[in-house]
């Protein structure tokens, strides 16, 4: 651990331009070197596209879930339409003249991430409850999702 912020109360603080969350994120990395090369995980009271996007021009990879309402007017497949396609469904778009990308990926209800540095391939296989099936099966799992679960297991 390098560093860390206890949350007590917004009071009067302004937030900056990446909202109150994506401040603490920047604030949190003041103690590393971006040439380093480490990458940043986080949940979705801290992202949003303008922070990803600026992580990666200061030499930060990130990887993080984000919320409906931050997806800076990307539009993504809705989770009615990708629970009809049942599990592992995905669907992504790039930004590639921003290097984001951001996955909306089905496993029981939907998942939307966003990363500068993995997107969805190369696809692995995991075992999930399929409630209709009753059972567990074996489901393709995009990359960035992978990479999320591994290191933000038990953190959320």
């Amino acid at each position: 651990m390098y560093d860390i912020e206890i949350f007590q109360d917004r009071g009067n603080v302004e937030a900056g331009p990446f909202g109150l969350g994506g401040d603490v994120v920047m604030r949190l990395l003041g103690s590393l070197a971006p040439e380093v090369g480490h990458k940043i995980f986080f949940n979705n009271w801290f992202s949003s596209v303008d922070l990803v996007v600026h992580l990666k021009g200061i030499r930060y990879d990130c990887v993080g879930t984000i919320r409906q309402n931050r997806l800076s007017g990307c539009e993504l497949m809705e989770e009615k339409e990708l629970k009809r396609f049942r599990l592992e469904h995905v669907y992504w778009r790039v930004e590639k003249s921003k290097e984001v990308c951001l996955v909306r990926w089905y496993d029981n209800k939907a998942v939307t991430l966003v990363s500068n540095c993995v997107a969805v391939e190369p696809k692995d296989t995991c075992r999930r409850w399929d409630s209709s099936e009753k059972k567990y099966v074996e489901i393709k799992r995009p990359a960035v999702i992978k990479q999320y679960n591994k290191y933000m297991g038990c953190v959320d």
